[in-house]
């Protein structure tokens, strides 16, 4: 992926840092805006960039305090990584543990 948001370029405390800087609104909005430079029919890309999406919309929800519902992203998004090998599966994982306690 050509965005610096993607999970697996970004540290997790970094990622939050650059999505809390704006509106929750507005950081999904940006970052769809800045996404969209990346379009590609290779369908292997295509699927990248959809888990992608998910994560970041996960992501702006916890931060945001919707622990819910970035709950239920991030558990969707992990049912979808386990028949993928992505080296930020893991941070997934992490996410629906953290967010687990939180409850």
């Amino acid at each position: 992926m050509g965005t610096n948001y993607a999970p697996s370029m970004v540290q997790d405390t970094e990622l939050a840092k650059i999505l809390a800087a704006v509106p929750p609104d507005e950081a999904w909005a940006t970052y769809l805006w800045l996404d969209k430079t990346t379009d590609s029919s290779d369908e292997d890309e295509q699927s990248l960039k959809h888990l992608n999406h998910e994560f970041i919309e996960a992501k702006i929800k916890e931060i945001s305090g919707k622990n819910g519902e970035a709950l239920a992203l991030y558990r969707a998004l992990q049912t979808e990584l386990r028949a993928k090998e992505l080296t930020w599966s893991p941070r997934v994982a992490l996410a629906i543990k953290n967010l687990t306690h939180k409850q």
